[in-house]
């Protein structure tokens, strides 16, 4: 969303003194700010973005939320499954982002929920296929069949 932007005018109306230069400085600094505040773009949902590594399945219905935002060399992705389905035990559940930049290196933690019981999770942004790789835990607990809901967001560098 870009700022609101203020036009300095002429003190004296000639168009050749005064803040007739500043305006134009002016007007170059909100650029860059507004370059600088990037948006935050939704994923559209596809089924096919969540799957399962191991002897397993991940259904998600449309009951998520996804979204990017990069900021220079800062991407941040936000999600949300609600009510998916774990079927088997897989070691990682994994969300497909289309347009996420391929990195290396990061591991954060994230929130779940296996039917009803609450936990904390590990994550990765693998590549060269980008995703984000969701495991239980840091030891490799595979993920139990149930109702899992997972919320999250990672911050890396691009």
């Amino acid at each position: 969303m870009p700022i609101t932007r203020t036009i300095m005018t002429d003190d004296d109306g000639t168009g050749t003194t005064g803040t007739i230069l500043n305006n134009a400085w002016l007007q170059t600094i909100y650029g860059q700010v507004d370059a600088l505040v990037a948006p935050w773009v939704p994923v559209p949902f596809s089924a096919a973005n969540f799957t399962a590594s191991g002897s397993g399945t991940w259904t998600v219905t449309g009951t998520q939320a996804c979204s990017t935002c990069r900021i220079g060399a800062l991407m941040t992705v936000l999600f949300q499954t609600s009510l998916s389905t774990v079927g088997g035990t897989p070691y990682a559940l994994n969300v497909t982002i289309p347009g996420l930049l391929p990195t290396l290196g990061i591991g954060m933690p994230f929130n779940y929920a296996i039917a009803g019981v609450a936990g904390v999770g590990y994550g990765t942004v693998t590549s060269p296929s980008p995703m984000l790789a969701l495991f239980r835990d840091v030891n490799g607990t595979p993920w139990t069949a149930g109702q899992t809901t997972i919320v999250g967001s990672f911050t890396f560098a691009v």
